[in-house]
Protein backbone atom coordinates (compact mmCIF):
# COMPACT_ATOMS: atom_id res chain seq x y z
CA UNK A 1 0.00 0.00 0.00
CA UNK A 2 3.03 2.42 0.76
CA UNK A 3 4.68 1.54 -2.57
CA UNK A 4 1.02 2.63 -4.28
CA UNK A 5 1.44 5.61 -2.90
CA UNK A 6 4.62 6.51 -3.12
CA UNK A 7 4.13 5.92 -7.24
CA UNK A 8 0.60 7.41 -7.22
CA UNK A 9 1.92 10.75 -5.14
CA UNK A 10 5.42 11.41 -6.54
CA UNK A 11 4.83 15.23 -6.42
CA UNK A 12 1.94 15.68 -4.30
CA UNK A 13 2.68 19.27 -3.40
CA UNK A 14 1.81 20.11 -7.08
CA UNK A 15 -1.07 17.81 -7.55
CA UNK A 16 -4.83 18.51 -7.81
CA UNK A 17 -6.98 16.29 -7.14
CA UNK A 18 -10.33 16.76 -8.99
CA UNK A 19 -13.52 14.63 -7.35
CA UNK A 20 -17.48 14.35 -7.53
CA UNK A 21 -16.93 11.22 -5.08
CA UNK A 22 -19.02 11.29 -2.16
CA UNK A 23 -17.42 12.09 0.85
CA UNK A 24 -19.49 9.34 2.68
CA UNK A 25 -17.81 6.66 0.73
CA UNK A 26 -14.16 5.69 1.85
CA UNK A 27 -13.23 6.29 -1.86
CA UNK A 28 -14.14 9.94 -1.93
CA UNK A 29 -13.55 10.24 2.00
CA UNK A 30 -9.87 8.60 2.07
CA UNK A 31 -8.97 8.54 -0.96
CA UNK A 32 -9.28 11.87 -2.53
CA UNK A 33 -10.40 14.55 0.44
CA UNK A 34 -7.88 13.04 3.54
CA UNK A 35 -4.87 12.60 0.70
CA UNK A 36 -5.57 16.43 -0.24
CA UNK A 37 -5.14 17.41 3.44
CA UNK A 38 -1.86 15.01 3.72
CA UNK A 39 -0.01 15.70 0.73
CA UNK A 40 -0.79 19.45 1.02
CA UNK A 41 -2.46 19.35 -2.61
CA UNK A 42 -5.17 21.06 -3.94
CA UNK A 43 -8.52 19.79 -4.24
CA UNK A 44 -11.42 20.15 -6.47
CA UNK A 45 -14.78 19.32 -4.96
CA UNK A 46 -17.68 18.72 -7.39
CA UNK A 47 -21.45 17.43 -5.94
CA UNK A 48 -22.04 13.95 -7.16
CA UNK A 49 -25.79 14.91 -8.65
CA UNK A 50 -24.06 17.47 -10.39
CA UNK A 51 -21.59 14.29 -12.11
CA UNK A 52 -24.39 12.02 -12.45
CA UNK A 53 -26.61 14.64 -14.71
CA UNK A 54 -23.63 15.75 -16.67
CA UNK A 55 -21.08 13.64 -16.41
CA UNK A 56 -18.68 16.51 -18.73
CA UNK A 57 -18.73 18.47 -15.76
CA UNK A 58 -16.13 16.06 -14.48
CA UNK A 59 -14.23 16.06 -17.32
CA UNK A 60 -14.27 20.27 -17.75
CA UNK A 61 -13.41 20.56 -13.95
CA UNK A 62 -9.75 18.37 -14.85
CA UNK A 63 -9.39 20.81 -18.02
CA UNK A 64 -10.15 23.65 -16.08
CA UNK A 65 -8.35 23.38 -12.76
CA UNK A 66 -5.37 21.27 -14.38
CA UNK A 67 -6.64 18.40 -12.07
CA UNK A 68 -3.48 15.84 -11.90
CA UNK A 69 -5.38 13.25 -10.21
CA UNK A 70 -9.14 11.87 -10.19
CA UNK A 71 -10.59 8.61 -9.36
CA UNK A 72 -13.70 7.20 -10.08
CA UNK A 73 -15.50 3.77 -10.18
CA UNK A 74 -15.70 1.87 -13.71
CA UNK A 75 -19.28 3.34 -14.24
CA UNK A 76 -17.92 6.53 -14.26
CA UNK A 77 -15.71 5.67 -17.34
CA UNK A 78 -18.65 3.92 -18.59
CA UNK A 79 -21.26 6.78 -18.49
CA UNK A 80 -19.09 8.99 -20.23
CA UNK A 81 -18.05 6.61 -23.28
CA UNK A 82 -22.09 6.98 -23.37
CA UNK A 83 -23.58 9.64 -22.31
CA UNK A 84 -20.44 12.50 -23.84
CA UNK A 85 -20.24 13.51 -27.42
CA UNK A 86 -17.66 14.86 -29.28
CA UNK A 87 -19.95 18.48 -29.15
CA UNK A 88 -20.37 18.28 -25.46
CA UNK A 89 -16.47 17.96 -25.25
CA UNK A 90 -14.85 20.12 -28.24
CA UNK A 91 -11.63 21.99 -27.19
CA UNK A 92 -11.69 19.91 -24.20
CA UNK A 93 -7.89 18.96 -22.54
CA UNK A 94 -6.93 16.17 -19.99
CA UNK A 95 -3.32 15.76 -20.73
CA UNK A 96 -2.83 17.04 -17.02
CA UNK A 97 -4.75 13.91 -16.19
CA UNK A 98 -2.08 11.64 -14.69
CA UNK A 99 -3.68 9.71 -11.88
CA UNK A 100 -7.02 8.08 -13.13
CA UNK A 101 -8.20 5.47 -10.39
CA UNK A 102 -11.03 2.93 -11.68
CA UNK A 103 -11.90 1.39 -8.57
CA UNK A 104 -14.61 0.48 -5.48
CA UNK A 105 -16.46 -1.65 -7.78
CA UNK A 106 -15.35 -4.41 -10.54
CA UNK A 107 -13.51 -2.96 -13.39
CA UNK A 108 -14.38 -3.78 -16.99
CA UNK A 109 -11.37 -4.30 -19.37
CA UNK A 110 -13.67 -2.90 -22.38
CA UNK A 111 -14.26 0.19 -20.09
CA UNK A 112 -10.60 0.45 -19.61
CA UNK A 113 -9.58 0.25 -23.32
CA UNK A 114 -12.30 2.03 -24.73
CA UNK A 115 -12.18 4.48 -22.21
CA UNK A 116 -8.53 5.21 -23.44
CA UNK A 117 -9.44 5.24 -26.85
CA UNK A 118 -11.99 7.63 -26.90
CA UNK A 119 -10.56 10.55 -24.64
CA UNK A 120 -7.20 9.94 -25.79
CA UNK A 121 -8.42 12.73 -28.72
CA UNK A 122 -8.29 14.99 -25.78
CA UNK A 123 -5.11 14.43 -24.43
CA UNK A 124 -6.27 11.35 -22.00
CA UNK A 125 -2.97 9.36 -21.97
CA UNK A 126 -3.17 5.05 -21.74
CA UNK A 127 -1.01 4.86 -18.96
CA UNK A 128 -3.30 7.29 -16.63
CA UNK A 129 -5.65 4.97 -16.12
CA UNK A 130 -5.25 2.77 -13.16
CA UNK A 131 -7.41 0.09 -11.90
CA UNK A 132 -8.03 -0.25 -8.27
CA UNK A 133 -8.28 -3.77 -5.69
CA UNK A 134 -9.09 -2.13 -2.40
CA UNK A 135 -11.24 -2.55 0.59
CA UNK A 136 -12.55 -0.07 3.17
CA UNK A 137 -10.55 -2.20 5.90
CA UNK A 138 -7.53 -1.59 4.82
CA UNK A 139 -8.23 2.25 3.68
CA UNK A 140 -9.37 2.19 0.24
CA UNK A 141 -6.63 1.14 -2.68
CA UNK A 142 -4.83 -2.35 -1.60
CA UNK A 143 -3.93 -2.70 -5.21
CA UNK A 144 -2.88 0.14 -8.20
CA UNK A 145 -1.98 -1.28 -11.50
CA UNK A 146 -1.35 0.94 -14.45
CA UNK A 147 -1.92 -1.61 -17.34
CA UNK A 148 -0.06 -0.05 -20.10
CA UNK A 149 2.88 1.68 -18.44
CA UNK A 150 2.92 -0.04 -15.24
CA UNK A 151 5.85 1.69 -12.77
CA UNK A 152 8.00 -0.84 -11.03
CA UNK A 153 7.72 -1.99 -7.61
CA UNK A 154 9.46 0.02 -4.82
CA UNK A 155 10.64 -2.14 -2.09
CA UNK A 156 10.71 -0.01 1.64
CA UNK A 157 12.96 -2.77 3.33
CA UNK A 158 14.99 -5.84 1.98
CA UNK A 159 12.74 -9.00 2.14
Amino acid sequence: MVSNQININSDKSMDVIVSWLPLYHDMGLIGTWLSSLYYAAMLVVMSPLNFISRPQRWLWAIHRYRGTISAAPNFAYELCLKRLTDDDLQGLDLSSWRVACNGAEPVSPDTVENFCRQFGKYGFKRETLMPVYGLAECSVGLEVVSPFGAKPLTRLAPV
